[in-house]
């Protein structure tokens, strides 16, 4: 992950990886006993390192750093600490989709929701476990997950479409287990498939 200062950030089974892009030969190894997941950069600078089994971290650009955490005994933490991808909405709200729910974090208010499979609401989750997030050109968001297909939904009213598999490439998604999306030029959403 390219950052605007000045590093480039490499996620590895063991630690973050900092290099100085102006003189690579000077590397730094941060948080070196954490699995890194993905990496995403928001608006405000700060880096995201999602992890498995140790949660969030938010780098900042001055360099401190701050791990968010599921605590059991707290509705206002993450749902789950396996914590796989990231995303930023055109409201600044953060998304970070994790092993068990759908987690919304307002850095403004420094309030957590969390969003899972609900079987009685049809416009909820298909599933609560989340691979992917992609913000579209519109600022809709895109959730790949496990055995739940795709799911859409824009942020302001949280009701989510769902994209399920089908017979044919017509009828639906040819696996319903989603570990990538991308658009192209056309505003076209290509899905690639997660194999276990």
């Amino acid at each position: 992950c390219c950052t605007d200062d000045g590093y480039i950030y490499i996620g590895m089974n063991k630690g973050l990886l900092r290099i100085d892009r102006a003189q690579p030969e000077r590397q730094h190894s941060l948080l070196p006993d954490i699995k890194v997941q993905s990496l995403y950069q928001d608006s405000q600078k700060n880096l995201w390192i999602c992890t498995s089994h140790q949660g969030v971290y938010r780098l900042a650009p001055d360099g401190s750093i701050l791990n968010f955490r599921n605590l059991p005994d707290n509705t206002n933490s993450l749902s789950n600490n396996d914590v796989r991808c990231a995303i930023e909405d055109d409201l600044g709200n953060l998304w970070f989709g994790t092993f068990y729910g759908l987690n919304k974090y307002n850095p403004s208010t420094q309030v957590w929701e969390n969003h899972v499979h609900q079987n009685n609401i049809s416009h909820s989750l298909s599933h609560s476990s989340i691979f992917a997030l992609y913000k579209d050109t519109q600022g809709g968001i895109w959730i790949g997950t496990y055995f739940g297909g795709v799911n859409y939904f824009n942020p302001e009213y949280e009701i989510y479409t769902r994209y399920k598999t089908g017979d044919t490439e017509k009828e639906g998604l040819s696996s319903p287990i989603v570990g990538r999306m991308t658009e192209d030029k056309d505003g076209n959403l290509s899905v690639s498939y997660t194999h276990l």
